[in-house]
């Protein structure tokens, strides 16, 4: 039986893992934190695709990603399969590669919103739908209402910490 492979990718200082294997963490059915470097094997829940070995056999029983999901969630979704299959993930140890996280600005603003809402951003309602549909049927519009209020708040409360002069 055959496992999959993920590798951990930093940004160019080397200092956070930008992308690689991730753990559950929280009630909330997308709520995964990603694990960090390590020297050891490390058992994930899933992973980001961005660096992935899939042996051949392991493909055969999980198929592919699924084509509904327009980018973002579609690697998430197959490592939660995969693991709901029985087939375990596993982060390699070290640093696999270069890789910057995506951009995104600690204020509230139309661009950052545009890209959250983008095909590859977090808050693609169509992948949204789709994932929750799978996972969470019956709470799927609270949990997607709870995506994009967390969404705000993130950045308001960034707004805040970065300028406590600010008047209401």
């Amino acid at each position: 039986y055959s496992s999959i492979l993920v590798g951990a990718l930093s940004d160019e200082e080397l200092n956070r893992t930008t992308y690689g294997g991730l753990k559950k963490h929280g009630m909330h059915p997308l709520s995964y934190k990603k694990i960090g470097f390590s020297e050891n094997l490390t058992r994930v829940d899933t992973f980001n695709g961005n660096l992935v070995v899939i042996p051949f056999k392991v493909a055969k029983i999980v198929g592919g990603i699924d084509s509904r999901y327009s980018h973002g969630l579609g690697d998430i979704d197959y490592g939660i399969r995969a693991n709901l299959l029985g087939i375990k993930c596993f982060q390699i140890p070290g640093i696999s590669g270069i890789c910057a996280i995506n951009s995104d600005s600690e204020y509230l603003n139309l661009t950052d919103f545009q890209y959250f809402i983008s095909q590859k951003g977090g808050g693609n309602l169509k992948s949204l739908l789709i994932f929750l549909e799978k996972f969470s049927s019956k709470t799927k519009i609270f949990w997607i209402l709870a995506i994009y209020v967390k969404w705000v708040y993130k950045k308001f409360f960034s707004k805040i910490q970065t300028n406590p002069k600010i008047n209401f």
